[in-house]
C-alpha cells in the first residue's frame, strides 16, 4: 500500500525534512508519555490520599526505617531506602498483590445479578512498574547512581508516592 503511493508523491522531500516530517506525523503523536508528573499532581490534590497520609504517616515512616534498617546500617549523610525486593514483600505479606472481587450487598431482596461485583486487581508487574515510576531523580543524581541502583531504591518521599500509585493501579481510581 505504501509503495503504490510513492510514485504518486508530487514532491521529494530532502533527507533531514523527512525525518522530522516522520517524527512528527507518525511518531510523536502515537508514543507513550511519561505521566510521572501529572500522577504526582493528582496524589498530592486529592484530599482522600492526603487524608490518608495524614492518619497514617507515621506509622508508614516508622515501617519505612525499619525496611531501610534491615536493608543496610544507615550513616547520618546517607538516606534510608528500601529495595525493591523489601517493597514488593511488604505487598505480599499484607495481600495488596493479587486479585480480589467483591460483591455489592443489599438489605433490600434483589435478583443477585443486579448486583455488582467489583474487581481489584494489582500485579506484580504494576507494582514494579510503580516502584519504578516513583523515584525522583535529578541530573546531579544521575551521574552518582548507576541504572541498578536508580531501579532498585526508594526514599520515604519516594515510598508515599509508591503507595499512592499502586493504590491507583489496584482500584483504578
Amino acid at each position: 500500500h505504501l509503495r503504490e503511493n510513492y510514485s504518486s508523491l508530487k514532491r521529494h522531500v530532502p533527507l533531514p525534512e523527512c525525518v522530522r516530517d516522520i517524527l512528527e506525523e507518525c511518531v510523536l503523536p502515537y508514543a507513550q508519555r511519561d505521566m510521572s508528573h501529572a500522577v504526582r499532581q493528582m496524589l498530592e490534590a486529592d484530599p482522600g490520599v492526603r487524608k490518608a497520609f495524614e492518619v497514617y504517616g507515621e506509622a508508614l515512616y516508622l515501617l519505612h526505617a525499619h525496611l531501610a534498617r534491615q536493608r543496610r546500617s544507615v550513616d547520618a549523610n546517607e538516606r534510608p531506602t528500601i529495595s525493591m525486593e523489601q517493597y514488593l514483600e511488604l505487598l505480599q505479606s499484607r495481600g495488596i498483590i493479587g486479585d480480589v472481587s467483591v460483591r455489592q450487598l443489599s438489605e433490600v431482596r434483589v435478583p443477585k445479578h443486579t448486583l455488582k461485583t467489583y474487581r481489584a486487581v494489582l500485579t506484580v508487574a504494576k507494582a514494579k512498574r510503580s516502584f519504578v515510576e516513583s523515584q525522583r531523580v535529578d541530573e546531579a543524581q544521575m551521574g552518582s547512581l548507576t541504572g541498578f541502583e536508580l531501579a532498585t531504591e526508594l526514599d520515604y518521599e519516594e515510598f508515599l508516592e509508591c503507595i499512592g500509585r499502586c493504590g491507583l493501579l489496584k482500584y483504578e481510581l
